[in-house]
């Protein structure tokens, strides 16, 4: 062969490999058993676990729910049909093909009924998004039936077999349920129950014989294959090195469901065990290896089990992490990005903002319309529509000067939506390390806020402590006229990224600089600095001629952490991840963070958003911002 068709045959091989990793299933596991008192009238089992409060509320704004996470669109019920939307429309921009729902079957034992009809309920908004689904049947619940009594042993057979003859009649010949070589699978959580020959009578009658899949430690010889699920056991932490075994062991066999899992954390009074999320890490390993193997189908574990604590969906923890590592894995064939899988959240926020309103109802439903369309661009142009804002630019928040720069600089621009009354104010500080950079609108939901962004003084024209002084009175302008813009000056956080966190920490922790106009620290509602530097900053200790190299920390009183203490407003600190962010930034805010509550401050928040490096940050926190300043 020579050497140009060797090379021709490598990269034709190469794409064919890749091609094939890219052109799997994939299926989320999906459980439709929540339930909120606002939609169902009480709180489920599922957020309660009959030992939390949902109706409790943190000072982080979140209800006391049954998981060690928190869904970003706080504790939603299975039969909301905004949050169904808005699970589906997030899974079919990240790429996700369709769900498999975890399914007990038709009957009204226990909470199965709820369970049946929101599985129906969601699989309309399946079927609109063009997605396809499964189902997983727990036989377990035919278990649980006999031992309460509900039906005799001698029952269970014909209990089972109604199950069965549903599927059969209303799912396995639907064109959207997964089939494999004409036949549709069917994932048996187990089997718990029934064994082969039960198995085997169930199956029999039915038009549409499915391929049965077992868990592996489960199998007899009814099932076709098996499916993998995180392997805890015992209560214990499972090694990295054991639940690997495990994955490569399960793609070792001729017919399987592949698997993927961010980890397992349970919040159960007794623990299965737990298997470490390593940041994100475990999710990107166990998907990557199954993009891998041979198997057509990957189960993701899960969307949204909290109990289990193997959630991929958007929490306030993790953000759009999961999705996002799916969606480039799926940028073959789709176009969408991950600006585009926060329209739906957005969504929802909207409609529940503006339930009452039916005009702007009918303006969401036509959004809504759009994304089940894939038509991202016309949906945000929709979407933002609804907050229509007054812009005002150029207002100076400094008395007149003969000092031609310093009128320049010392002006903000402010944003509000039309109407806003008694909205909460964001006053926001760009970066460019004291040297550089200009007032621009920090990438937020801004139907929620009024924003007023604000330029300073910068070096070499000024040195310090002039833009700390100007960071000062640009507060001190907006508590003057937040009215003015519909904005509460009760309301009013600070913010900035980078050496605008620098000056965000350093006004809202250093009372002197307040104090001339009146105020102080605690007048302020919130800081959120992001990824600012809180020891003494670089560019000061030149200014200043400390002696040190760049990355020496230097604690002196030009720097914001000289300045913790319990007696502070509420702070959330964020910053990029510490592979990729600023040497030692990350660092330096998570002593600033330990410090803050090991001197007692009552609200310390701490986000270190992976995957985002110093300058893309920024255009990462917008859920992060809005939840802390609606908390």
């Amino acid at each position: 062969m020579s050497l140009p068709l060797k090379l021709l045959f490598i990269i034709f091989f190469s794409l064919s490999l890749r091609a094939q990793e890219t052109n799997k299933i994939v299926l989320v596991h999906y459980m439709p058993w929540y339930a909120t008192k606002d939609v169902s009238g009480a709180w489920g089992f599922h957020w309660t676990m009959n030992r939390f409060d949902p109706e409790k509320i943190g000072k982080n704004g979140q209800r006391e729910i049954a998981s060690h996470d928190y869904p970003l669109i706080g504790p939603y019920d299975s039969n909301d049909p905004h949050a169904l939307e808005c699970h589906v429309l997030l899974m079919k921009l990240a790429g996700i093909d369709g769900m498999i729902i975890d399914w007990y079957g038709v009957s009204d034992f226990w909470d199965y009924g709820m369970l049946h009809r929101n599985t129906q309920h969601v699989l309309q908004y399946v079927k609109k998004a063009g997605l396809k689904y499964a189902i997983c049947y727990e036989d377990q619940s035919i278990k649980h039936k006999v031992e309460n009594k509900y039906i005799t042993a001698e029952a269970a057979l014909e209990e089972g077999a109604k199950d069965m003859q549903w599927l059969d009649g209303h799912c396995f010949t639907d064109t959207a349920y997964v089939s494999l070589d004409g036949r549709p699978i069917l994932p048996i959580f187990g089997p718990q129950y029934f064994g082969e020959p039960q198995w085997n009578q169930l199956v029999s009658r039915l038009v549409k014989r499915p391929l049965l899949y077992g868990l592996p430690h489960a199998l007899h010889k009814g099932m076709d294959g098996a499916f993998g699920w995180p392997p805890v056991e015992g209560g214990q932490e499972i090694a990295h090195e054991k639940w690997m075994t495990y994955l490569q062991d399960l793609q070792t066999r001729t017919n399987y469901l592949a698997v993927a899992f961010p980890g397992f954390h349970d919040i159960y009074l007794k623990s299965y065990g737990t298997i470490d999320a390593q940041k994100g890490k475990t999710f990107e390993e166990t998907f990557d290896l199954a993009q891998k193997g041979k198997s057509p189908i990957i189960q993701v574990v899960t969307w949204n089990d909290y109990g289990e604590g193997t959630v991929i969906e958007p929490t306030r923890h993790m953000s759009y992490r999961y999705l996002e590592h799916i969606q480039k894995s799926a940028l073959s064939r789709i176009t969408y990005t991950p600006d585009d899988m926060r329209l739906p959240v957005r969504l929802y926020e909207s409609r529940k903002k503006h339930a009452k309103d039916a005009s702007v109802s009918n303006r969401l439903e036509h959004a809504s319309q759009l994304l089940f369309a894939g038509k991202c661009k016309d949906a945000r142009g929709v979407l933002e529509s609804l907050g229509k804002r007054s812009v005002v630019t150029n207002r100076s928040y400094t008395a007149s000067s003969d000092d031609a720069y310093r009128m320049e600089r010392c002006k903000v621009d402010v944003s509000s939506p039309f109407g806003a009354t008694n909205l909460p104010v964001l006053v926001f500080f760009h970066g460019g390390g004291l040297t550089s950079g200009n007032r621009h609108f920090p990438k937020v939901n801004r139907d929620a806020m009024v924003i007023v962004t604000a330029g300073y003084r910068l070096s070499p024209q000024a040195t310090y402590p002039a833009f700390v002084e100007d960071a000062a009175a640009a507060v001190a302008w907006t508590f003057q006229h937040a009215k003015q813009y519909g904005g509460d000056p009760k309301k009013i956080f600070v913010s900035g990224h980078s050496a605008g966190g620098y000056l965000t920490a350093m006004i809202g922790m250093d009372p002197r600089w307040l104090k001339p106009y009146g105020l102080s620290p605690n007048d302020l509602a919130g800081l959120i600095p992001i990824s600012a530097q809180v020891t003494t900053h670089f560019n000061v200790k030149k200014m200043l001629k400390m002696e040190g190299e760049q990355y020496r920390p230097l604690i002196t009183p030009e720097a914001p952490l000289y300045y913790c203490s319990s007696n502070l407003p509420p702070i959330c600190i964020i910053t990029g991840d510490r592979k990729i962010e600023f040497l030692c930034r990350v660092e330096e805010n998570e002593l600033m963070a330990a410090s803050l509550r090991a001197l007692k401050h009552p609200y310390v928040e701490f986000h270190e958003l992976l995957g985002k490096n110093h300058v893309t940050v920024a255009s990462g926190v917008e859920d992060i911002v809005s939840q802390f300043m609606s908390r």
